[in-house]
């Protein structure tokens, strides 16, 4: 049984606070999906390869911008090909009867076929298609292990930028609890929109938790009317 977590999924992303991402996540289009592509063992696709290789390929683009038309050509062409593996037109043929046959009283029997001749003509085509090469490439891929995909961030690599990031916003984070308890409400409310959007990641409101629960020693703690309501936004 595949299991989905939803919380970390979006708390990764900083979706938590976005309403279409959950109806999403809650929808059964959403849940059939899982079924269908969640197990680590099935036959896979372009998609799964296109996950896979998506961070070099960024990095790739982002030094040449050639390069993005020419990724944007080749995925296009495979979509094609996918869609419309045969480049001949197929045009189905059905056979017009004469004039006059739905009025014939005597009907010609179907003459008797011989089993062993169909099946000696099944055999004939059976093995002259197995060794077209057209034909084999449109055989349904052989399910096996899918690959993992980028992580939500990106490469590697970026590792270092986001952690510059979150330190920046826990530390406008702490700047702001610090400015509502040292009373400079206008500076806090300036910063108010910025901390907003950090809380979002789980590692911010772990954050807030910890510097509110710092700054009161006891169980009660008396607040002034604008720190209570710039503490319970």
């Amino acid at each position: 049984m595949l299991t989905f977590h939803k919380a970390g999924f979006t708390g990764a992303r900083g979706l938590a606070q976005c309403q279409f991402t959950q109806r999403l996540l809650d929808s059964m289009f959403f849940n059939g999906f899982v079924a269908e592509r969640g197990p680590p063992w099935r036959p896979t696709d372009i998609w799964d390869e296109l996950v896979q290789n998506l961070p070099e390929q960024l990095k790739l683009e982002a030094f040449n911008p050639d390069i993005e038309l020419q990724h944007i050509k080749e995925l296009a062409m495979q979509l094609h090909l996918n869609e419309n593996p045969n480049p001949q037109i197929y045009q189905q043929r059905v056979l017009r009867p004469p004039e006059g046959a739905s009025s014939r009283i005597h009907q010609p029997p179907l003459p008797k076929l011989d089993p062993k001749r169909v099946q000696d003509v099944i055999d004939e085509v059976s093995a002259r298609n197995s060794h077209n090469p057209k034909l084999t490439a449109l055989r349904p891929p052989q399910p096996r292990i899918v690959p993992l995909g980028a992580p939500p961030y990106g490469a590697a690599g970026d590792g270092q930028l986001l952690l510059t990031n979150s330190a920046r916003r826990l530390e406008v984070l702490r700047s702001c609890v610090a400015a509502i308890f040292e009373c400079r409400y206008a500076d806090a409310r300036k910063s108010f929109p910025a901390v907003l959007r950090a809380l979002r990641a789980p590692a911010a409101r772990a954050a807030l938790a910890r510097d509110l629960a710092a700054r009161l020693p006891g169980n009660k703690h008396l607040l002034h009317h604008h720190q209570f309501d710039l503490v319970v936004r």
